[in-house]
């Protein structure tokens, strides 16, 4: 019974991706949409035994689940591998949960108007707390930016929130070269970040694209896609494209159409469209996805 029930969820997927690209919608719209199904999709092969985990395991919703509940990083002798300097990011989370930004917060405390008062007040936490997040190690920037997925709207309009934002965003470009920073670590990131509500120039996942397009090629099949579909939904101004030749990523993607499911398709379709010497391959994949599921593209 729980399978049909995943199956069915699955299907309801796959009917959003084929209505999200026969529509004009923006690109992280549709990375949301087939990113889902990619994650549903591996559970289901996971779950028929065909993989011994979820290859899409790095496109879980962050927000289906409270980030407490989410996997426990690595542990080293028994105890949680964190630098210890979470505690201020865990404290800001938890005000912008609250009161959607330090700003609301110090307003209703009244500390914004206590200019004499001894209490440091939320915005100035935020200054502190942007020179400390220099100092966070992988997990830390890993916890963190999973918890940014929760934070609403509003806090695109809050500059403390803002400064946070943009320095996570810069160590994390920094912790690139690190060889204890796995690619599907390095793929959840950029995915969480492309995800965010903030509208912000963010520079890891560009960067992390960048720095994986050399050896994405010998990488396993489902990284592949995972890149692809990240590449998607790079900004069109981005070089990118350049960087991996379309016709070798089309001779790995074409032969097997076959074996591939719907939101595998979509993934690389978009993604081909966005690499030099990728349209003749993006025309096959969007002919097998409107002969094989009706899309109308």
């Amino acid at each position: 019974m729980q399978l049909l029930f995943r199956c069915g969820l699955l299907n309801s997927s796959f009917q959003r991706i084929s209505r999200l690209c026969t529509a004009a919608d923006s690109n992280q719209d549709a990375l949301k949409l087939i990113s889902a199904g990619l994650y549903k999709m591996g559970s289901m092969r996971y779950m028929a035994e065909k993989t011994s985990t979820n290859v899409y395991s790095h496109f879980r919703d962050p927000c289906s689940q409270a980030p407490s509940m989410a996997e426990p990083p690595p542990a080293l002798l028994a105890e949680r591998a964190f630098s210890g300097h979470l505690e201020d990011f865990h404290h800001l989370h938890q005000i912008v949960i609250n009161f959607g930004s330090p700003e609301v917060a110090d307003q209703m405390s009244g500390n914004v108007y206590m200019h004499a008062s001894c209490v440091e007040d939320e915005c100035s936490k935020c200054i502190r707390l942007v020179e400390q997040i220099g100092e966070f190690s992988i997990n830390d920037l890993k916890e963190a930016i999973t918890c940014l997925t929760w934070w609403g709207s509003d806090a695109q309009h809050s500059m403390a929130l803002r400064d946070v934002v943009e320095a996570l965003d810069r160590v994390s470009v920094d912790r690139l070269l690190s060889l204890h920073f796995s690619l599907e670590d390095q793929l959840r990131l950029a995915f969480q970040l492309r995800s965010l509500a903030i509208d912000l120039p963010l520079q890891f996942p560009t960067k992390m694209l960048h720095s994986a397009s050399p050896y994405i090629m010998q990488s396993s099949f489902p990284l592949i896609i995972s890149f692809l579909l990240l590449l998607s939904a790079e900004p069109h101004s981005s070089p990118l494209g350049a960087t991996v030749s379309g016709s070798k990523v089309a001779q790995r993607v074409t032969p097997i159409l076959d074996l591939m499911g719907e939101s595998e398709v979509a993934a690389a379709c978009r993604g081909l469209q966005r690499l030099d010497g990728g349209k003749e391959g993006a025309e096959i994949l969007s002919a097998w996805l409107t002969h094989q599921w009706g899309y109308r593209l």
